[in-house]
């Protein structure tokens, strides 16, 4: 996991009672405390089982500890999700992020970088602000093309398109690089397998497949026009941030 979860430390008394299972996850034989593999002993001291207390360290999934509230996640990293007005599409972006998270290596959404191979030059940055501030700018360039050509634009779609123009980023990249995953299916070719499989429109895969210079598909919409130019400036608004200039290889 990308992500490491935390451990439980357990201090296990003198008297405590050995189970079965419990010898299995210690590995004691049943017959003697010594040579259990991984445990810290303490001095051996007086006891009514004559065994020293030990102190172990277990996965917290040992512990039955909970999984991930994907679901939470999502709600509360993309809140533009509420913008949405169709209520089965809001669902399905929704799905498609929680679905893209599970099959990732990642516990948590913000720990997924935008773009590990350019960590030396813009530094940390998160993937999930950078979705935000795309969808951002995607939905104030569609406010203001409507007001300058007096446009119809499906404002959902726009929406839609721009939380899931880079979906596939929590299959295709690690804290330290690109998986093998993403080497052999390079971005954003997952994003149409992950946004089709939680039921989005052709439309909706269009703007992920069509928004890197990585594929041959150009928009060929206006809301697609849209996602891409606000993802090509918000990537540049990153590197000024960050460096102080356009960095026009970044991606």
């Amino acid at each position: 996991m990308h992500s490491a979860r935390p451990k439980v430390t357990l201090v296990l008394p003198m008297a405590f009672p050995i189970s079965s299972e419990w010898r299995v996850l210690l590995n004691e034989k049943p017959s003697a405390f010594e040579g259990v593999s991984g445990a810290k002993h303490s001095p051996v001291r007086s006891g009514s089982c004559g065994r020293p207390p030990i102190t172990i360290d277990i996965p917290a999934e040992s512990a039955c500890m909970s999984e991930p509230d994907y679901d939470k996640q999502v709600r509360e990293a993309l809140p533009e999700l509420t913008r949405i007005q169709d209520e089965e599409l809001r669902a399905r972006v929704h799905t498609a992020w929680v679905d893209a998270l599970d099959a990732s290596g990642y516990d948590d959404v913000r720990d997924v970088p935008w773009w590990p191979p350019n960590r030396d030059v813009v530094g940390e940055q998160q993937h999930v602000k950078h979705v935000r501030d795309v969808t951002m700018i995607a939905s104030r360039l569609a406010d203001t093309l409507a007001d300058c050509r007096d446009l119809s634009l499906d404002r959902d779609l726009i929406l839609a398109g721009a939380l899931g123009h880079d979906i596939s980023k929590p299959l295709e990249l690690s804290p330290d690089g690109v998986t093998e995953f993403g080497q052999l299916v390079p971005h954003p070719y997952a994003a149409v397998h992950i946004l089709a499989s939680a039921g989005l429109s052709a439309e909706v895969q269009h703007i992920a497949l069509s928004h890197s210079p990585q594929t041959a598909v150009t928009p060929q919409n206006i809301e697609a026009h849209v996602v891409a130019l606000a993802d090509e400036a918000a990537i540049h608004a990153l590197s000024v941030d960050a460096i102080g200039s356009i960095q026009t290889d970044l991606f």
